[in-house]
């Protein structure tokens, strides 16, 4: 499906993504979920007006949401626990994949770097390491979202950072 902004930008919808603005719930009406129509007999300009509209509502509600998670998630962590949060991330991507926690990712990327890079670690990032594990078992799917998104939006823009530069992204103490 074509969806055409007043600017003319033309955005292609797959079906599988089309299917997933129609099952994601919302808690506003959309006229084109009460319409008692066979999917095939409503018009594109119908499934235009509804898919931007739903789309806006998703995005707007995400953005806002990890916005609140962020404010959550402030002073959680020390900034030597980002740090080594941070560490875990290394030449890593990340994808919301169905099945997958990313509260169980950050807990195997952190044992993987205390199985495979030991040999770099100090007795002190050993015990980073166990405060931040149980603070991240702590945490909700989404604020474990939140932290590996922040994480790699971090370590993505900076080639070099200090400990400030996690204090003012992170809000660590």
């Amino acid at each position: 499906m074509d969806m055409r902004e007043d600017n003319d930008i033309k955005v292609k919808i797959k079906p599988s993504v089309y299917s997933a603005i129609r099952n994601y719930p919302s808690s506003l009406s959309y006229p084109l979920e009460f319409l008692n129509k066979d999917e095939k007999d409503v018009t594109i300009v119908e499934k235009i007006v509804y898919a931007t509209s739903k789309i806006e509502d998703m995005i707007l509600s995400l953005a806002r949401l990890f916005d609140i998670t962020r404010m959550e998630l402030a002073w959680y962590f020390t900034k030597e626990e980002v740090f080594f949060f941070l560490r875990t991330l290394e030449n890593l991507l990340f994808q919301v994949v169905e099945g997958l926690n990313p509260r169980e990712m950050i807990e195997l990327w952190i044992d993987d770097v205390l199985e495979y890079r030991y040999d770099t670690l100090t007795d002190e990032d050993f015990k980073v390491a166990k405060t931040l594990r149980d603070k991240v078992r702590k945490l909700s799917a989404f604020q474990a979202y939140v932290m590996i998104v922040l994480g790699l939006d971090f370590i993505r823009k900076r080639d070099n950072f200090t400990m400030d530069d996690i204090r003012k992204t992170f809000m660590a103490v």
